[in-house]
């Protein structure tokens, strides 16, 4: 289950996995309503080409989850399973399902529970047959409650792959706020990584990037160069979270950092 806040953060987590499932010969089914469909020009010639296969195919929800004007979990187990042998058939490794619900939302009619029984139920349904679905739900269309309802449905959370991961570092990006979360030790064998993830949340147009490093136990005086950098590259300059260790060390730095650069202790205000 994917639950998401944006469509660049919805796009950043089901391209990779439409991908993937391109690149192991998987049929990719991508089910929508047509709204808020990512954006596949991302996977360049390889969607293209698929979709003139057949290996990747578009449904919308009008015509699957509530075809008839209705929903049926029942009608869905049997559309997957039909489409898995299909798949099967035709000789693809397995089927890959992409599954946006956000008309679960719009039909405000349709009861929530029955919604509920079938994404407890789905894996079952589909036991024995190579698929693999990521459910995807807008976390602004839906309320608490049904969120949670939703969530306890479902056995494995998904979320966009980490901009940058190894044993020292973690460096994840962040839709609301728009920015990025780092866990671990920053240091030089990291400096490139970190000015790569922070181009990806400068440029014109965005909101100004908060840069969470809460969960930093270490960052080095390169690193800090690098976030007056780009603060002083963004228009609106850059907001940092840090913890009371970092804080610490920022204090004693505090005016020689531009006004670009904003320096907020969780909890306070340095």
């Amino acid at each position: 289950m994917l639950l998401y806040s944006s469509s660049e953060e919805r796009t950043d987590a089901v391209v990779p996995f439409v991908a993937e499932g391109l690149r192991r010969n998987d049929r990719v089914l991508c089910v929508g309503d047509g709204i808020a469909t990512p954006s596949y020009e991302r996977l360049g010639s390889l969607s293209r080409d698929a979709l003139r296969s057949g290996q990747l195919i578009v449904e919308n929800s009008a015509h699957t989850y509530m075809r008839g004007g209705h929903f049926s979990g029942s009608r869905m187990k049997a559309h997957y399973r039909a489409a898995a042998r299909l798949a099967q058939a035709e000789g693809f490794g397995g089927l890959r399902i992409a599954a946006e619900m956000s008309w679960a939302a719009h039909a405000q009619a349709q009861p929530l529970l029955p919604l509920v029984e079938y994404e407890a139920t789905l894996d079952q349904a589909l036991h024995g047959e190579s698929v693999t679905v990521l459910c995807e739900y807008d976390t602004r269309l839906f309320d608490t409650a049904a969120l949670k309802a939703l969530e306890q449905a479902h056995a494995i959370g998904a979320r966009p792959d980490p901009l940058f991961a190894s044993h020292r570092l973690r460096i994840e990006r962040a839709y609301s706020p728009n920015g990025l979360a780092l866990t671990g030790e920053l240091d030089i064998a990291a400096r490139g990584a970190l000015h790569a993830a922070l181009s990806n949340v400068i440029a014109p147009g965005i909101d100004r990037p908060v840069v969470d490093l809460r969960a930093l136990s270490y960052i080095d005086a390169g690193s800090l160069g690098a976030l007056v950098a780009a603060s002083e590259r963004s228009a609106r300059g850059i907001e940092v979270v840090v913890n009371a260790r970092i804080a610490r060390l920022l204090r004693a730095l505090r005016t020689t950092l531009p006004p670009s650069l904003e320096i907020r202790e969780a909890g306070d205000v340095l």
